[in-house]
């Protein structure tokens, strides 16, 4: 792996394959004491043939004020009558307040309701969106969140896949 055009790392002895099926596999390398900012890492690899295969990802890294929703999305997806919303972040130990609002699948707001101090669970069922007349679809999830405590904002979106 190259990482910012620069440092060069060795993967293959944290590479590990998927049970059962040599061709996939996870790599897990730490990376310390990257700086704040925008970074690149291209990683290469090559099968037993000798035929290469690279990607390249982009991330930043924040210097640690910085709200972060880790995850966010609806278990079941797709769903007919009942998912719950769930999410994570950075910030346990403040109080944060959290809004959740769904589009239609033509981008109509349809639901907005915000908590606090919740458990960063929501149940999302038809009657809790007062609408019976909901058609199959793709709908979209939007979660802001804010930090009572330091007033740290962050925002992420998810796909709920409703099913007549």
């Amino acid at each position: 792996a190259v990482l910012d055009d620069e440092e060069i790392y060795e993967l293959g002895e944290y590479f590990l394959s998927d049970v059962d099926d040599f061709t996939k596999g996870t790599v897990v390398f730490p990376l310390r004491d990257l700086k704040p900012g925008k970074h690149r890492i291209k990683v290469m690899a090559w099968d037993t043939h000798n035929n290469p295969g690279e990607a390249t990802v982009d991330f930043v890294v924040s210097d640690g004020n910085v709200m972060v929703i880790e995850e966010f999305g609806n278990y079941p997806n797709p769903f007919s009558n009942e998912s719950t919303l769930f999410f994570t972040h950075n910030t346990a130990g403040e109080d944060v307040s959290a809004q959740i609002v769904i589009y239609s699948p033509q981008g109509d707001q349809i639901f907005s309701e915000t908590i606090v101090n919740e458990n960063s669970a929501f149940r999302v069922d038809l009657t809790t969106l007062k609408r019976n007349d909901l058609k199959a679809g793709v709908y979209i999830a939007r979660l802001f969140l804010r930090s009572e405590t330091s007033g740290r904002k962050a925002s992420a979106q998810a796909k709920l896949i409703i099913l007549n």
